[in-house]
Parts: C-alpha cells; structure tokens; sequence
C-alpha cells in the first residue's frame, strides 16, 4: 500500500476507473484494520499481510483470478 508517489489507496481508486472489474489484491505491511474494510467494499478481491511466502501469494492470486 505504501508506494513512493501516490498512496496505494489512490492507486486503487485509479485503476477501478480504468477497469472497474479489475482483480486488486493489496499487500501491505501493515494496514489500518477501517481502511483494509473500506478497500475490500470499495472491490479489492484480497488482501496480503506482509511478510507473507510464496504458496500464500500463489494461493490468493489462484483464488482472485478463478473468482
């Protein structure tokens, strides 16, 4: 979420304007739990806690493409 320009969370509301029906799914270090809810009801399809392992990444990613 934490990116050099923009907010992760402005990034988002970006690229649902492109593509409403992105797939997004947000990894953060650490993500305000209101925040997190809101991304998630605004159309994130998943959330990745850091620091996270290769099978969780790939597990979450089979699951949001096959949703």
């Amino acid at each position: 979420m934490g990116l050099p320009r923009l907010s992760g969370t402005e990034e988002f509301i970006m690229l649902r304007e492109i593509d409403p029906d992105i797939k997004v799914i947000l990894a953060s270090g650490y993500l305000d739990a209101e925040l997190k809810v809101e991304m998630l009801n605004a159309g994130a399809r998943a959330f990745l806690q850091k620091p996270y392992v290769p099978e969780d990444v790939l597990k979450i990613v089979r699951e949001v493409l096959h949703s």
